[in-house]
């Protein structure tokens, strides 16, 4: 039960577009794709390097990484 969003700061709609038609990304990905344009989230959830991992759980911010792997994983949400 995890949702997953692809926050892209600073393109353009043309550019991001064009990256995930590059990498032939599926439709579910490619609605997921959220342009910050004005830099609104970065600065919400302290961005200063990319790629930057947000995991929020129980609408609140769980953990912040610049990684992401199984261990980040189960130290937020408690498994695999």
């Amino acid at each position: 039960n995890i949702n997953v969003w692809y926050i892209n700061a600073g393109e353009t709609k043309k550019t991001v577009e064009r990256y995930a038609n590059s990498k032939e990304l599926n439709s579910t990905v490619k609605n997921r794709i959220v342009l910050d344009k004005n830099g609104y989230i970065a600065q919400k959830f302290s961005v200063n390097a990319i790629p930057t991992y947000i995991l929020l759980k129980n609408n609140g911010t769980a953990f912040k990484s610049y990684y992401l792997d199984d261990e980040v994983l189960e130290k937020v949400f408690g498994e695999k």
